[in-house]
């Protein structure tokens, strides 16, 4: 069993492991003071075109900031194609290669996208189907929800920063020594380093849900207290409470599901958003129909799809070896 074990690890190339050298290559390259660039660019002529627009043209505020943000995100998407082109000069053919791993990897393709449209899909439903929904011009918006999300989202950043900063780094360098010694270990090397891999990302994991859920609680008790300043009413500060942890939850699932990517485990990525996802919709639909509890979908949904995400990942950081030799 040991020898078929060394075999099979010495002839297995992983996936996650490319892409990773891809990525630092790729920052290394168009470092960060290019990206920052692109983007206060692209922010200064927003504001510019927004105060333009409404002020000098008279034109309603609502499609002045559409223009803006239009004209902000080409400027900043040029100005990234050519940081890109700078750096790696003019591509030749293939412009379209990207679309065949939409075919190789189609478990990814959707757990993305139903990571993605779990987020927006409460407040599309909201802006047509609710309560709350409000006409601006030609546009359906709901203030009172849009608002509360937003700073819920603002109350839940740290937690990307850390997760990318500490969580990510630390488990990284265990993770390339695993898959160094299914490379190239012995079957005792093997396990002794899946050991140490699986005691750190449980230790960076847990780190990164404690501190975001502090300072989501803190942040939200600090921010409610301005509350009245900002004249808002109680049913946003309602909103935003919950839907602090609404995104809390959802945040939380997206850290355990990064961590099937780096193994190749598709499958169990997509089946937590794909739970996530309906989830989110059926509480939706249900929220809309009562005409009330508008926060609570993303909550449940966040909830259900973390706790299979990390009922997943368990399961499979317990025959993690076989997974990925076979």
């Amino acid at each position: 069993m040991k020898q078929k074990l060394l075999i099979l690890g010495r002839a297995n190339t992983f996936l996650p492991k490319k892409l990773s050298k891809i990525v630092s290559t790729l920052l290394t390259i168009l470092q960060y003071k290019s990206l920052t660039f692109s983007f206060f660019v692209g922010f200064l002529l927003a504001v510019g075109i927004y105060f333009l627009c409404y002020g000098w043209f008279s034109i309603h505020k609502v499609i002045a900031a559409c223009l803006a943000l239009v004209s902000c995100y080409i400027v900043v998407v040029f100005a990234l194609v050519f940081q890109c082109v700078k750096a790696f000069g003019i591509p030749r053919g293939r412009y379209f290669a990207f679309l065949s791993y939409f075919s190789r990897y189609p478990k990814l393709a959707v757990a993305g996208f139903a990571y993605t449209l779990g987020i927006y899909c409460p407040t599309i439903i909201y802006w047509f189907f609710s309560g709350m929904a409000e006409r601006v011009s030609i546009f359906s918006t709901t203030p009172t929800y849009d608002i509360a999300l937003f700073l819920a989202v603002i109350v839940n950043m740290p937690s990307l920063v850390i997760f990318v900063v500490k969580v990510e780094t630390a488990f990284y360098e265990k993770y390339t020594l695993y898959v160094s010694a299914l490379n190239n270990g012995t079957y005792d090397l093997i396990e002794k380093e899946r050991n140490t891999m699986t005691r750190a990302l449980r230790y960076q994991l847990f780190f990164v849900y404690e501190i975001q859920l502090i300072i989501t609680v803190v942040l939200a008790c600090l921010i409610s207290v301005f509350f009245p300043y900002l004249s808002a009413n109680i049913q946003m500060l309602q909103l935003f409470i919950i839907l602090s942890l609404g995104i809390y939850a959802v945040f939380c699932m997206y850290f355990t599901i990064v961590v099937f990517y780096y193994f190749s485990d598709y499958g169990g990525a997509c089946i937590s958003t794909l739970v996530f996802l309906a989830a989110t919709i059926i509480g939706t639909v249900v929220a809309a129909l009562l005409n009330n509890f508008y926060p609570l979908p993303l909550l449940v949904g966040g909830l259900c799809g973390w706790i299979v995400a990390f009922l997943l990942l368990r399961r499979r950081m317990e025959k993690l070896d076989s997974f990925l030799m076979c």
